[in-house]
């Protein structure tokens, strides 16, 4: 299960007023949104995924590998401390930040930046119901720490190295995602027993899916003569399971080989099985031809007996 955040912008002057007056539309307010998340490169959202509660808007993010980029551009944003000089009437640079399902109702008055206050836990009821969720508990995140401590703030994650410092940082957090969840609580053993047998099934499909990708991405570069980044070393089931389909694969291709071998000698039997085709007046004069040679074995008998 990959960890959700949510990440949002408060803002101020005249857009904030006009958003606390709720005269928008919800149409407009997402357009606002967008428009602002276009501008601070932070990448395309859906519309329907935009939540709006008084002077801030919002949208859940589900930081997973297919995400990772633009979860790096969400991190990128929340540790900046001066954005763009046009931006300055319309949200509060401090309130660009990413937090675990912060309120959207709580104020920043932290002096440190990058320092998250403690979540009251009268606001957790607020916050779940205002985000539809009910009282469905949340994964928490490690907040010890700036939030500068725990990104790269020299990190460009729009350069051209982008593919690379994506790879490492997956590679970073593999021992971290392996892990489970330590804050569990179970009502009964078969409710735990359940929860881990779906969570296995839903990895082992992940799993398959992400292979099969791989399989896909190391194909296209093949293609294009490029070298393809070695893999890591494979279980030995899966090693197992490949050698047995490579095997089944050979075994196919000569089974096919004998049937087009045995195909071929049916036709051959057939043809040779064939009834002959007889021209009726050749046939006719096979007949005669037996029926004067029966005439002459007559003939030279009846003679021999009269001598």
């Amino acid at each position: 299960m990959y960890p959700e955040w949510f990440f949002q912008l408060h803002y101020a002057g005249q857009k904030g007023a006009r958003l606390e007056s709720g005269t928008l539309s919800h149409h407009s307010v997402c357009k606002m949104f967008l428009d602002d998340l276009a501008a601070l490169r932070a990448g395309q959202v859906k519309a329907d995924k935009i939540t709006q509660i008084g002077s801030t808007i919002g949208l859940t993010h589900v930081d997973d590998p297919k995400s990772r980029i633009q979860h790096k551009r969400y991190m990128k944003i929340a540790s900046q401390q001066e954005l763009d000089p046009d931006f300055a009437d319309v949200m509060s640079p401090s309130k660009a930040r990413i937090d675990d399902r912060k309120p959207l109702s709580q104020k920043w008055t932290s002096q440190d930046p990058d320092k998250i206050p403690d979540r009251p836990a009268s606001m957790q009821a607020v916050d779940d119901q205002a985000m539809g969720r009910g009282s469905t508990a949340t994964t928490q995140l490690a907040t010890t720490g700036p939030l500068v401590a725990r990104i790269s703030l020299e990190e460009d994650v729009f350069g051209p190295h982008e593919s690379q410092t994506v790879a490492n940082s997956a590679e970073a957090t593999t021992a971290q995602e392996a892990s489970l969840p330590g804050n569990l609580i179970f009502a009964s053993r078969s409710d735990k027993i359940q929860w881990f047998t779906e969570e296995l099934l839903k990895t082992r499909k992940s799993i398959h899916t992400a292979q099969a990708q791989e399989l896909a991405f190391a194909g296209e570069l093949e293609k294009l003569d490029a070298p393809v980044p070695p893999a890591t070393e494979e279980p030995t089931e899966l090693v197992n399971l490949k050698a047995q389909l490579k095997a089944t694969q050979e075994a196919l291709e000569a089974e096919k080989g004998l049937h087009q071998l045995s195909k071929r000698r049916l036709e051959e039997i057939e043809e040779e099985c064939r009834s002959p085709f007889v021209v009726p007046a050749l046939l006719k004069a096979f007949v005669q031809i037996a029926d004067l040679s029966h005439a002459a074995t007559v003939t030279t008998r009846n003679g021999e007996a009269g001598s």
